[in-house]
């Protein structure tokens, strides 16, 4: 029997990012109607979306105000925010996702206030200090160092500008609740699955893996990179599954994500410890400097 050769970090990021660019571009339709579904896993990310462009609205920014959105996906984020007269630069390492948020743009006719590109959150290809605003929504999970790419974003925000971004809950009620999805299960099913694949058992799975974290990890990074939260919430129950199969119709999925929602926002501050995301707007101070890669774990 013949052992694989030890893969470098080098290229297990190459073949993490190639995996995920792989997957997004097979699935960018479906990433693109998840914004008009009624499932709660799409409503979430409706709900998600809501959340961001309430926060920048808040903001009151000038007309012309650069932004950036890291991981535009299928553009509607980015249209939105040029919409609200603001200058936008678009990115995702998809091209795919690229060409569909420069197609929104021309139909809403706001390409003149958006320029799109295929780059790596990783190695953002702007200046330091370039933005006032950066926006990274369902971008960190996937990413193979997201504490790296967490820098690049805060090196480009002004002082006094904003992050306005999103990490997966490790303590999300759903995969708690579902014992082939608890996190307290990955460590040995990603060994397993490694150790498979080494020896040529099994292929490397179509579908990337994802980070979860905890509030105070993120926080923590957050804290190394000099920057300053101004709200951090969790939000979203479900869908919710057992042994991955749906356990409520889509109706009631999206009934019970906002019972549960209502709940936790009003009488059981608690229960949103369990939401299925941590969304957070934080502000780099004036006369912050860039920050470095921190070391913090990520779950």
């Amino acid at each position: 029997m013949t052992f694989a050769e030890p893969v470098s970090p080098e290229a297990t990021a190459e073949r993490h990012q190639t995996s995920v660019n792989r997957y997004f571009t097979s699935e960018s339709q479906a990433w693109k109607e998840i914004y008009e579904k009624q499932t709660a896993y799409s409503v979430i990310h409706q709900e998600r979306r809501v959340w961001a462009l309430d926060r920048i609205d808040g903001l009151d920014l000038p007309s012309g105000t650069r932004v950036l959105e890291v991981g535009c996906g299928a553009g509607l984020t980015s249209v939105a925010l040029a919409q609200r007269r603001l200058s936008v630069s678009a990115i995702d390492s998809v091209a795919e996702m690229v060409r569909l948020t420069g197609d929104l743009a021309r139909e809403r006719a706001v390409d003149d206030r958006i320029d799109v590109a295929v780059a790596d959150a990783q190695e953002l290809p702007f200046e330091d200090e370039t933005f006032t605003v950066v926006v990274a929504l369902g971008v960190l999970a996937w990413i193979h160092e997201p504490d790296r790419a967490l820098a690049e974003m805060t090196r480009l925000v002004r002082p006094g500008g904003s992050l306005v971004t999103n990490v997966d809950n490790i303590l999300r009620s759903h995969f708690l609740l579902d014992p082939r999805l608890n996190p307290a299960a990955r460590p040995l099913k990603r060994a397993l699955r490694e150790g498979l694949q080494r020896l040529h058992v099994v292929r490397t799975p179509a579908a990337p893996s994802w980070h979860l974290r905890s509030n105070r990890s993120f926080d923590a990074s957050l804290t190394r990179l000099g920057l300053q939260k101004v709200v951090g919430v969790n939000h979203g129950f479900g869908p919710f599954t057992f042994m991955g199969r749906p356990v409520f119709s889509d109706a009631d999925g999206v009934r019970l994500h906002h019972l549960l929602q209502a709940a936790a926002d009003d009488r059981f501050p608690l229960l949103e410890r369990f939401g299925a995301q941590y969304f957070v707007h934080a502000r780099k101070p004036n006369g912050a400097e860039p920050g470095l890669l921190p070391e913090t774990p990520v779950e």
